[in-house]
C-alpha cells in the first residue's frame, strides 16, 4: 500500500526553533497495510520503519513502514 505522510513539528537548530513541514512517500505491506487502511485521512499517527531508495536507479527516498499506531 502506497501512502503519503504529512509531518509538522518544531525542531531545535543552532540555538533556535525551526518550523518543519514535509510530505514523505511511504509503503506499507501485509499486517501494517491492514492497520493503515483503517485510519482516516488527517489522523495523527506514529510510524516506525526505514528509508530506502524508491528503485535501483532512483535517488528518491521512500519510507518503508514497519509499524503504525494511532496517536
Amino acid at each position: 500500500m502506497a501512502l503519503t505522510l504529512r509531518h509538522s513539528s518544531q525542531q531545535s537548530e543552532a540555538n533556535g526553533l525551526r518550523q518543519v513541514r514535509c510530505e514523505v512517500n511511504a509503503l506499507a505491506f501485509a499486517e501494517v497495510a491492514d492497520k493503515a487502511v483503517r485510519f482516516a485521512v488527517g489522523q495523527n499517527v506514529k510510524v516506525r520503519g526505514f528509508l530506502a531508495q524508491h528503485g535501483i536507479r532512483s535517488r528518491q527516498l521512500v519510507l518503508h513502514i514497519n509499524d503504525i499506531i494511532l496517536e
